[in-house]
């Protein structure tokens, strides 16, 4: 059998078809998490998009950051009470919420008003939560209304 491959690996032609790298590696520029589009959730870059239906569940979905540094968020739209919060969750710490801080060590403010941004550090953090939440006292769901953003993550 003649060997096929180049440099040292002497492997076959078709090692490329058995393995492929799915994490982004090191990313100078935010890449989007939210879909595999360049911007937004769709081929049209739409924001994320949540809204608050009548019961008694706040909205909540999650995405991978693959191992990068930064978390960058932009607040594009919001509807009524809408304020988003945002968890992290490390695969080694099984299914714990982490609480996320700024650089400096304070607590995150809920994203609430349009144009609203933050970058923050996610070290370590293997997804990110975004849950919407509402400003209303008695807790009710059905008065959080409806938020839209956009997120990405960097290593730089």
């Amino acid at each position: 059998m003649a060997e096929v491959g180049k440099g040292f690996s002497r492997a076959s032609e078709n090692i490329n078809n058995q393995f492929r790298h799915a994490s982004w590696g090191r990313t100078r520029t935010p890449k989007n998490i939210l879909s595999h589009h360049r911007a937004g959730i769709n081929s049209d870059g739409d924001p994320l998009v949540l809204t608050v239906a009548a019961g008694p569940v706040y909205p909540s979905v999650t995405f991978d950051t693959q191992n990068q540094r930064y978390l960058h968020v932009v607040c594009t739209a919001r509807d009524k009470n809408g304020a988003v919060t945002i968890t992290g969750r490390m695969h080694a710490a099984a299914a714990t919420p982490i609480t996320l801080r700024k650089a400096d060590g304070s607590a995150i403010d809920t994203l609430a008003l349009a144009g609203d941004s933050i970058i923050l550090e996610i070290a370590g953090i293997d997804q990110i939560t975004f849950t919407l939440a509402g400003d209303d006292p008695n807790g009710v769901p059905a008065n959080a209304g409806t938020l839209s953003l956009y997120a990405a993550c960097s290593t730089f």
